[in-house]
């Protein structure tokens, strides 16, 4: 779509690179890029602390490459002009309307804009705080059209920004990075923060105490890493364009962005943007209903046509919601429509690999136990799908309680593979492998399994099939059933059924 109303769109690719770590006054550390040797003073001594200790704090380059759209599909989108963004972790984190001030900033005068990132938490498009900065910038630059999309969990490699990590690596080759001293006092204080969030507690606690200013003394301390990062990056290239840098996005940026939404829904409280909070938001859910398409890969926004709601379009050109893949069928079997035979009908998303039924015979082969021994008594912890964020269960094949060493390595093969309902949880050949399972039965679009809540393994107010939190049972059906899953209001009305099991004598 992007190449097809190439002239009137802008087309960013978006992540963040890995974080940076940096040392303590007068003891660097290395940033852990390697690749050539380097120049150095016969007299002098290079040494570095290496890049695995703990630091207290990181930066993080986020970047955006804003595409040349080519003339064909099958050309490369890995050209255009690169912005890097280099912010200090610890109180300019990243956030969904941090990263959406940093658009607002670049996005042209075009009238569509087409962003695609990864999945990560700032980016995933069933997140409301998401789709919110995104209609943020979508007000904010009077497009006329914005759709966004994420990479499928464990594909972030499709995403042409990811190409540029290895070109921006080259400034940090041989580069040891450690902040600057600040006072005394201050130097005291830090020293006894071990992490970001103690650094965070500690400014809040002194600003409450009338004390020290923890935040602009640290600013002023990693100002020279950032400075130096942002002259080392600019000095690389993509093809002719050269890498520019920006500030970092401020807190009256990010609220001036906000006010947008605040246009909409005055009693929209910015720190409380869970789905549960903002249901009642009618003005918010009625501008959503007449403007918004969430699925589960895109989020597309458009303006509606009324004069009195939307300005008038900047383009003559149809806005068409972006397709969903659709299989195709009779002779071309296996492959999946072409975009012009879908171009301007309504978008689905029933053929989501993640929805589609497992056969429970293949399942229990590849999970390597029979379903009926995943039980609420071998239950040991939980992970969460990639795709539809509910806990699967985790569950112990004797039964046993899990060593504390395999419960990290359960959450370090989560953390490291992107795990989604219906995969196995561990690859070939760990050591926890023929140990612990999970039920692969499942899809996304299965509710929340009964051991979940039996075993008391996460939390229990979530609802069983959209994980909204601070949903309680039905105190009518838990006088029926002894098992009684939660299921919001939101999940009744679009005709979800209650989860009851074991009839309580007498009631029926």
């Amino acid at each position: 779509m992007a190449i097809q109303h190439k002239d009137t769109s802008t087309f960013l690719c978006l992540d963040d690179k890995a974080k940076i770590s940096f040392g303590e006054p007068g003891s660097a550390m290395s940033s852990g890029v390697r690749g050539r040797q380097t120049l150095a003073p016969a007299s002098s001594t290079l040494a570095a602390l290496d890049h695995d200790q703990n630091s207290k704090g990181h930066i993080t380059p986020s970047v955006i490459l804003a595409t040349d759209i080519p003339d064909e599909a099958g050309e490369s989108f890995c050209q255009g002009e690169v912005t890097v963004m280099v912010s200090d972790s610890v109180f300019s984190a990243s956030s969904p309307f941090r990263h959406a001030a940093s658009i607002r900033s670049i996005v042209n005068t075009k009238s569509r804009a087409f962003i695609f990132a990864d999945g990560g938490p700032d980016h995933r498009l069933t997140y409301e705080s998401v789709k919110m900065s995104l209609i943020a910038v979508f007000l904010a630059t009077d497009l006329d059209m914005l759709i966004a999309g994420r990479c499928a969990p464990g594909q972030s490699w499709m995403n042409p920004v990811e190409r540029i990590m290895s070109l921006l690596n080259l400034a940090l080759q041989n580069t040891s990075l450690g902040r600057t001293a600040g006072t005394d006092e201050i130097e005291d204080l830090l020293k006894k923060c071990s992490s970001m969030a103690a650094i965070r507690q500690l400014a809040t606690k002194k600003a409450a105490e009338g004390g020290e200013d923890i935040e602009a003394a640290w600013a002023q301390s990693v100002e020279p890493i950032i400075s130096l990062l942002r002259s080392r990056f600019e000095r690389l290239k993509l093809g002719d364009n050269p890498v520019k840098t920006k500030d970092t996005v401020t807190d009256d940026q990010v609220e001036s962005l906000q006010t947008f939404i605040s246009t909409i829904d005055e009693d929209i409280e910015f720190d409380k943007l869970q789905k549960r909070f903002l249901t009642s938001k009618h003005n918010y859910q009625d501008w959503i209903t007449r403007h918004c398409l969430s699925d589960h890969y895109t989020f597309q926004v458009r303006k509606c046509g009324d004069q009195e709601c939307c300005l008038p379009k900047k383009s003559d050109d149809p806005l068409d919601w972006l397709p969903l893949p659709i299989p195709a069928e009779g002779e071309r079997e296996g492959h999946y429509k072409t975009f012009e035979e879908l171009i301007g009908t309504a978008p689905t998303g029933e053929h989501r690999p993640s929805l589609l039924p497992n056969d429970e015979r293949v399942s229990e082969e590849q999970q390597g136990c029979n379903t009926s021994l995943l039980t609420a008594q071998r239950a040991k912890r939980v992970v969460y799908c990639g795709e539809c964020q509910k806990p699967r269960v985790v569950y112990s094949s004797e039964g046993k309680k899990l060593k504390k060493m395999d419960l990290l390595d359960i959450d370090a093969v989560a953390l490291e593979y992107d795990y989604t309902c219906g995969s196995p949880l561990l690859p070939v050949g760990h050591r926890l492998s023929g140990k612990v399972f999970v039920r692969m039965g499942l899809t996304c679009g299965n509710h929340i399994e009964l051991p979940y809540y039996s075993a008391g393994v996460g939390i229990q107010d979530l609802c069983c099939y959209c994980v909204e939190e601070g949903v309680l049972r039905s105190p009518e059906l838990v006088q029926k059933y002894k098992t009684v899953l939660p299921v919001c209001k939101t999940c009744l009305d679009n005709g979800k059924k209650q989860i009851c099991k074991r009839p309580r004598p007498g009631t029926q």
